[in-house]
């Protein structure tokens, strides 16, 4: 039996696994506490249970394995795997302009210190001849954003288009929270979005704590900017220096796209997770 380790899930997951004896291979892709801590005080005893069940896991990273490790005494038979929404084609190269100034994000805003950081940086720059502008493409835009000159709202975009759609940007925004409560997202947990920005084939804008893993995975990938501060002037400057900076931008617009018609092509990503479930 294969289960997404989440809510309601993992209670049934532990239930299936203890009372009948299935073997039980468990997608680790969120802290259960990440989003929501009163939902993870509820499932957090049955998640440890399940934990020490399961046959085999994917992780959304190895830190979140070596954690789980720790935390449950256990040795996870444990791979790491991200997963994210597939576009319907693979699409043509992008267009790199000389000057990016059209960033965009895709899905709900939860980290409000690195978007509020981000937000406050280009809005800074509003009226410069090279000023950026940021589309938020999610259910609704929060309130708190309205505000910005420089925000803009995109609406919802079905999840099949959203990567064409992005890929009519210069750079694609991943934030992940700073604070302690949001530290098992950040530290543990990889943002599906990724997966979605490496098929639009931009560049991304990694801004979070160095202990991030969208942080580690863009600077070694070198598909993107990685900014680690809440400090608007240096987020300012370093995204002013990037925006001009072509070169890099397209050089890394071609790292995404080889990761995506390589080792991130979805059907061969989800093959060799079916082969390391069937050993």
């Amino acid at each position: 039996m294969w289960v997404h380790a989440a809510g309601a899930a993992i209670y049934l997951a532990r239930w299936l696994a203890g009372e009948l004896g299935l073997p039980v291979h468990a997608s680790l892709q969120d802290d259960p506490s990440g989003h929501n801590k009163q939902i993870g005080d509820v499932v957090r005893p049955y998640f440890a249970q399940l934990i020490k069940q399961i046959a085999t896991a994917d992780v959304a990273s190895m830190a979140m394995k070596r954690q789980y490790d720790r935390t449950f005494g256990v040795e996870l038979d444990a791979r790491p795997v991200q997963f994210g929404t597939t576009a319907s084609v693979l699409l043509p190269p992008p267009i790199i302009r000389p000057i990016a100034r059209r960033m965009a994000y895709a899905g709900n805003v939860w980290c409000d210190d690195s978007v509020q950081a981000v937000c406050e940086a280009i809005e800074r720059k509003r009226n410069r001849s090279d000023s950026m502008s940021l589309t938020i493409y999610s259910q609704k835009l929060p309130r708190w954003m309205r505000g910005y000159r420089t925000v803009r709202y995109g609406g919802l975009v079905p999840s099949n288009k959203v990567a064409s759609v992005l890929s009519q940007h210069d750079l694609l925004f991943c934030p992940m929270g700073f604070s302690e409560r949001h530290r098992p997202l950040t530290e543990y947990s990889f943002p599906s979005k990724i997966f979605t920005y490496l098929q639009a084939q931009l560049p991304i804008l990694a801004h979070g704590p160095p202990y991030g893993t969208h942080m580690e995975f863009v600077a070694n990938k070198d598909v993107g900017l990685t900014i680690d501060t809440l400090d608007v002037s240096v987020i300012a400057d370093r995204l002013e220096r990037y925006q001009h900076d072509e070169p890099q931008r397209a050089r890394q617009s071609r790292n995404a796209r080889a990761l995506i018609v390589g080792p991130m092509e979805p059907t061969r990503a989800t093959s060799e997770l079916v082969e390391f479930i069937d050993r």
